[in-house]
């Protein structure tokens, strides 16, 4: 035969009333959170500061480079843009043309003498009185 449990009568449960919740626990809570943040905040800055391959100093190093990189490039446009112009002159004025053979190739008209003064006042070596003769291959121009 079993034992037999006896059972104990039941309380109807009570009802607990429930506090609202303490204001100075709810502050506290947010200056907890507030002052994590500021901490988490301050470490991810002291180490972007501090960090060689990726920190502030790398990037300011950066934006100094992309901004000599932008002014090369505008020079380099610019170049750019006179010499497509001197092409066109070269395809399409004869004049401009001639200047080139002239200053390039050295070339002179028959009849014409050459003469070219030195920059620095002194003749350079081999001139004859600071007249060239024509350059190889007849030098003249047509």
């Amino acid at each position: 035969m079993r034992p037999r449990i006896q059972l104990q009568p039941t309380r109807p449960p009570t009802r607990r009333a429930k506090r609202p919740p303490q204001r100075a626990s709810i502050g506290r809570s947010v200056a907890v959170a507030c002052l994590l943040a500021l901490g988490l905040i301050s470490g991810a800055a002291v180490y972007a500061w501090l960090d060689e391959d990726a920190g502030v100093e790398t990037w300011l190093r950066l934006r100094r480079e992309m901004a000599a990189a932008r002014a090369r490039l505008a020079g380099h446009g610019a170049r750019n843009a006179a010499l497509r112009a001197e092409i066109e002159g070269l395809r399409s004025d004869p004049f401009v043309q001639e200047r080139a053979v002239r200053e390039e190739l050295r070339w002179v008209r028959p009849g014409e003498v050459l003469v070219r003064v030195p920059r620095d006042g002194a003749s350079p070596p081999g001139a004859l009185g600071g007249a060239e003769a024509p350059a190889p291959g007849g030098g003249a121009l047509p």
